[in-house]
């Protein structure tokens, strides 16, 4: 696993853009003294790539207090610096949901010192609201935490990991997306440490980096989703133990008991407390994809659409299914091949009502085709019972095949070329 840190998005005179990024480089290195650090140049991006000296999976569980939100243990990939001393005042901001009225009384979070020190003096817990999907640039509330500091016995990067109790006044949060920062106060650099995927964001402020704040970090470090190590404590109003419930609505034109025209299909997922995390779904025998809004089901044939949703406390539902048949009737499209000075095709509308943007494709298959092997386009409109001749310039000789698609239908021939007239068709 690597860092991405420091992306760096403006076009800049190559010389300049060199000087810059060796100085990115030794601001890496002082503050990663044990860590190897790579620096790939790409035109205009500079991406510093730093890896870890070790991977340890953190083993020690939690306290036993009342959790009401675990972010994860850390993961052993990586270590993002947030601290408050006299040269930096770095924040990074994790996501979280409030599933209830929440009374947030302390938490836990997990870092490690540039030292390797087994203690920090002081902490800050910082709790921001969301506007939509990013904090809010004015603090809630901030509480400066009684804090414990005891090592867990593993160690990141050859620094030993430090479990921080944070104890607080009360904090009260209604349900809803919240971001919070744990904040190292009046110390050496601190990191937090990274943890397996939640919520799947942070947001970051490095001033002294010239990274404003908020900036989202998969600008930082592109793909890479960051979550850190954290869990909040209190008391809760009461708890989401039921899953949402996902309704499936199809739409298309229906005639004795199966849709003759393609169907859209749309997810609508709701939930009762916490509110719905994600919906996934699947057609027929394919792949789970994320739903973010209504598909289109457009083959002829018995087709079974699975689907079910996720909340944000993490009750999932039983797996739902939706089935139906489609059998679109043939397009309303007649073709007839034609030779002479090349080969044309007329093409009829056979049906009652107006067609718009026929396209077709005229493809001549033979062995001494020199040119006007394929050619395609569209006829904007075709009147109902109108005919309309399309045409592809042919230089050849010999026996040749001839197959003519338009509006879903499709027609074959055969003729004999002799330069650039086709002869013989049948």
């Amino acid at each position: 696993m690597f860092i991405r840190a420091l992306n760096v998005g403006r076009k800049m005179k190559k010389q300049k853009f060199f000087k810059i990024t060796g100085c990115l480089l030794l601001f890496l290195v002082l503050l990663f003294p044990a860590i190897a650090a790579t620096v790939v140049i790409n035109d205009d991006q500079v991406t510093i790539l730093v890896e870890p000296e070790n991977n340890i999976v953190n083993s020690m569980t939690s306290a036993t207090r009342e959790i009401l939100y675990d972010n994860g243990l850390p993961d052993g990939a990586d270590m993002l610096s947030c601290a408050s001393w006299d040269t930096f005042n770095r924040e990074i901001v994790d996501d979280f949901i409030a599933t209830d009225t929440w009374n947030v009384t302390g938490g836990e979070c997990r870092i490690t010192t540039q030292s390797g020190a087994s203690s920090i003096p002081s902490m800050k817990m910082i709790f921001y609201q969301d506007l939509g999907n990013i904090p809010s640039t004015t603090i809630y509330a901030s509480r400066t935490a009684n804090i414990t500091c005891t090592l867990t016995g593993d160690t990141y990067f050859g620094r030993p990991e430090i479990l921080v109790t944070c104890t607080i006044d009360t904090v009260t949060l209604s349900p809803g997306k919240w971001w919070v920062c744990f904040q190292p106060q009046a110390t050496e650099p601190c990191y937090w440490l990274t943890a397996t995927m939640n919520l799947h964001y942070v947001y970051v402020s490095w001033p002294d980096a010239g990274i404003p704040k908020w900036t989202d970090g998969n600008v930082i470090w592109p793909g890479m989703n960051y979550d850190v190590a954290w869990l909040l404590t209190g008391t809760d109003s009461g708890e989401d133990v039921t899953p949402p419930v996902t309704t499936c609505v199809l739409e298309g034109v229906m005639e004795g008991g199966f849709y003759i025209s393609d169907v859209s299909v749309t997810l609508n997922a709701t939930d009762d407390k916490s509110g719905v995390d994600y919906t996934m779904y699947k057609i027929d025998s394919g792949e789970w994809a994320f739903y973010t809004e209504p598909f289109m089901v457009t083959a002829n044939g018995e087709h079974t659409v699975f689907f079910y949703s996720v909340d944000n406390a993490g009750n999932i539902e039983t797996e739902k299914s939706v089935s139906f048949t489609i059998i679109k009737p043939a397009p309303p499209i007649s073709i007839m091949i034609q030779g002479g000075l090349g080969v044309s095709a007329m093409i009829k509308n056979t049906g009652t009502a107006d067609l718009s943007n026929i396209e077709w494709t005229i493809t001549v298959n033979g062995s001494m085709i020199f040119f006007g092997q394929t050619k395609s386009g569209t006829i904007p409109f075709l009147a109902a019972g109108a005919s309309e001749k399309v045409k592809d310039f042919i230089i050849g000789f010999g026996k040749t095949g001839i197959t003519v698609e338009a509006g879903g239908e499709s027609a074959n021939a055969s003729g004999f070329v002799v330069l650039f007239l086709l002869i013989g068709v049948s």
